[in-house]
Parts: C-alpha cells; sequence; structure tokens
C-alpha cells in the first residue's frame, strides 16, 4: 500500500486557498460557454422561424394561411418531421430565382400536393399525393414549368379544390 505525504495545517490551508482560486475561472468559462450556446441557439431559431402569410388561389378564392419559408435553412427544413398539417394551411417556399425547380420528401411524414408557381402568379405545375420518405435516399421530383415559388398542401386538397396549372395564386403577407 502506498502512504501519502502528510500535510500540515498550514499547507493544507494554502492548497485549499489555491484550488478555490481556481473555481472563478471555472466560472467565467461556464458564462462564456453559456453565453456562446444560448446565442447558437438564439441564432438557429431566428433563422428557422418561418414567416407568415396568406395565399388565395382561383377565382373561387381558396385560401389557406401559409408559413413562408424564403431563406436556404428554411426551404432545407420545411415540413420536414410534421406529423400534421390542418387543411386550411400550407409552405409557401420562396425561391431567389424563377428556375425548374426541384422537391423530394425527405423526412416529411405527410403526404403533400405540390403547386408550383411562376414568378406572376401562374401555377404552372402540381405533383399530387407526394407520399412520405424516410429512407436515406429519397425520389426528386421536378417542376414542369419555370417557377419563382412552390406551395405545399395537404395531399388531396388539389382534388378537393379542383386546382389546375394555369389558375393564379394571389399572395398577402
Amino acid at each position: 500500500m502506498r502512504s501519502f505525504p502528510r500535510l500540515e495545517y498550514e499547507q493544507t490551508t494554502t492548497l485549499i486557498n489555491q484550488l478555490n482560486s481556481v473555481r472563478v475561472p471555472k466560472l467565467v468559462l461556464l458564462m462564456i460557454f453559456m453565453l456562446f450556446f444560448t446565442t447558437q441557439v438564439f441564432s438557429e431559431q431566428h433563422t428557422t422561424a418561418f414567416g407568415k402569410a396568406t395565399v388565395e388561389i382561383g377565382n373561387k378564392g381558396y385560401i389557406l394561411s401559409v408559413e413562408v419559408a424564403s431563406t436556404e435553412k428554411q426551404r432545407s427544413i420545411g415540413l420536414m418531421y410534421r406529423e400534421h398539417l390542418d387543411l386550411s394551411k400550407g409552405m409557401l417556399f420562396v425561391f431567389e430565382y424563377p428556375a425548374l425547380q426541384r422537391v423530394w420528401m425527405k423526412n416529411t411524414l405527410i403526404p403533400l400536393d405540390v403547386l408550383f408557381v411562376s414568378a406572376n402568379g401562374e401555377i404552372v405545375s402540381i405533383l399530387k399525393s407526394l407520399q412520405p420518405c424516410v429512407k436515406k435516399s429519397c425520389e426528386i421530383y421536378d417542376s414542369v414549368g419555370i417557377a419563382k415559388y412552390m406551395l405545399e398542401v395537404n395531399a388531396g386538397v388539389v382534388e378537393k379544390q379542383k386546382l389546375k396549372v394555369g389558375m393564379r395564386v394571389f399572395l398577402f403577407l
């Protein structure tokens, strides 16, 4: 058995004081870490907080409350991991410029209809009943026409509301 040297009272007190003085820098480091962490969390929430708007489609006036995904980060998250979407709700993706747009259902848990909308507000392409995909590799779907916006709604809404290519979409912020 190994024996440790015996410390006298004075040496022990000095050692305790030295250890206590180390706590202050640890506390400072902890505070810096917490500040950094909370700033990161706030920054992340801020960049993924979706905007809100109202969309009206066609002459019948089918109206939806939508979340607006206008940043790259927001568009990459979209409706992922959501287990429910009200029939009167949807998500509007705003792209930086008009182009043939692409969509996939990666980690999307609900079936969706997808409407691609031109810069002047006309539906140029519709994809019906895209199914959830929780696999590693998911199918990628393309718009048929040049689109600036993409609107995701519950599967079946296109049929039920009789939405068609060529109909006008109005956005109210």
